[in-house]
């Protein structure tokens, strides 16, 4: 209108929360009774919001009970849930399904807390916004925050992809310097809802690579070693049950030349992508190499002790929180 007047905004709050603003634009006529009539009137809408999310509440737990049931080990388990989510109008018109899998990464693993779980939730509903509510459910599993999504036609991994980053994205915005970081993990598709089991279990094994390998998400449908390593290596492993030429090699080999190995082994013994890829003459690049094969006493031009070697190298994230 060509000029600013003042503005008064009052909160409206749900279960401690900010759920909106009410904003008036004072032109010096709102009385006092006019400013308790809108207070009065915030409370009433206060109200309305708290029962719309005792509602929401009620329905999510149904809808968690649902997807537990999905996971049982019982087919009748599995078929009584899938039968429950149809009445309920989910997953009508879907022909495949996959899973996705969060968690924080925080040293103290166990069930979500509270707070995280809300703030899942909320990213969540967030980042899947484009998906139809009929297509998806999602909520607590034991230590996890699992996601199950129905789709009409192929699922498409860069779908899927885009999907993962979202949720990853929704959680910093939501606690911008936290320390613990989510990590999801995307299970691949099954064609009935009685199996998508299998595809959490996928995504709770992706979720365990991309944690181990310092990425904030993974995909059961890309290709890698270290979602067979997930799934094959225990969370610790006693000293005792490392060989003893493996259990001397960080006490021996410095972490320069432990990067060296990896990256060698890694372009399969080419030692000119090895220095390109870290940025070394090839000299020095040979030099490490040998240094740790006089440390070690093994000898990398040995098929079977490379292969052991480089099974350990990438291993150790999965075994314990360090870099190899």
């Amino acid at each position: 209108m060509g000029e600013v007047k003042p503005r008064i905004g009052m909160p409206i709050r749900a279960d401690g929360e900010l759920a909106a603003i009410l904003w008036l634009i004072d032109d010096d006529t709102v009385s006092q009774a006019e400013l308790d009539d809108c207070l009065h009137t915030i409370h009433q809408v206060e109200t309305i919001f708290e029962r719309r999310l005792v509602s929401n509440l009620s329905a999510e737990l149904q809808l968690e009970e649902s997807l537990a049931g999905l996971l049982s080990d019982t087919y009748s388990d599995r078929r009584a849930a899938e039968e429950d989510l149809s009445d309920l109008g989910h997953f009508a018109a879907c022909v495949g399904f996959t899973a996705l899998v969060m968690r924080f990464d925080r040293e103290s693993r166990g069930t979500i807390e509270d707070h995280e779980y809300r703030l899942l939730l909320r990213a969540t509903k967030r980042a899947l916004t484009p998906i139809p509510a009929q297509d998806r459910i999602f909520g607590r599993v034991n230590d996890f925050f699992v996601i199950v999504l129905g789709f009409r036609g192929a699922v498409l991994t860069e779908i899927l992809q885009e999907l993962a980053d979202r949720l990853v994205k929704e959680a910093d915005v939501l606690t911008p310097g936290a320390e613990a970081r989510l990590h999801v993990g995307a299970g691949g598709r099954v064609t009935a809802l009685t199996h998508v089991s299998d595809s959490v279990e996928q995504g709770i094994l992706s979720l365990r690579a991309a944690s181990a390998t310092g990425v904030t998400t993974r995909l059961w449908d890309d290709p890698g070693v270290d979602l067979l390593l997930a799934d094959l290596l225990p969370a610790s492993l006693p000293p005792s049950r490392v060989p003893p030429v493996l259990r001397t090699i960080d006490d021996s080999v410095s972490p320069e030349v432990l990067q060296t190995v990896l990256a060698y082994l890694d372009h399969g013994g080419n030692i000119a992508k090895t220095s390109e890829d870290l940025f070394l003459h090839r000299t020095t690049a040979y030099y490490r190499l040998a240094k740790f094969e006089k440390a070690t006493n093994l000898d990398l031009g040995d098929g079977r002790a490379r292969l052991m070697v480089h099974l350990w190298l990438l291993s150790l994230p999965f075994l314990r929180r360090t870099e190899p």
